[in-house]
């Protein structure tokens, strides 16, 4: 894996849906936000979300650290992911449904957001 790319890693044959797929979550979290959507679990959502990005790169950091840049490349969501925590969210949600081996983050993300959103 690369830790030059810019985006999340999906399968080739999802290239096309990526996009979609990733300005959904933008959409989960705009309206998880707004007036219309808002319910009392969001905060905890938003809380849960930001614990795992901080995580995400206390583990990045760590491995690049220690000279380990294969073990950073296999959980790297991408330079995108690490613009904010909109972004963090949206590549891995991307990468956990249109992978087919989605890395750690990704899945805790995709998890993360099943949690609060899936019915």
């Amino acid at each position: 894996m690369n830790l030059r790319r810019g985006k999340s890693v999906v399968d080739e044959k999802n290239t096309e849906l990526s996009t979609v797929v990733h300005e959904f979550a933008h959409v989960l979290m705009t309206e998880g936000r707004s007036a219309t959507f808002k319910d009392e679990k969001m905060p905890e959502f938003i809380s849960e979300l930001t614990a795992l990005r901080s995580d995400y790169f206390k583990e990045i950091n760590g491995y690049l650290g220690n000279k380990q840049r294969d073990k950073a490349a296999d959980i790297y969501l991408g330079k995108y992911a690490s613009s904010n925590v909109n972004e963090f969210m949206a590549e891995g949600w991307t990468e956990y449904k249109l992978s087919s081996k989605p890395s750690k983050y990704a899945t805790k993300i995709g998890k993360l957001i099943d949690k609060y959103f899936k019915k």
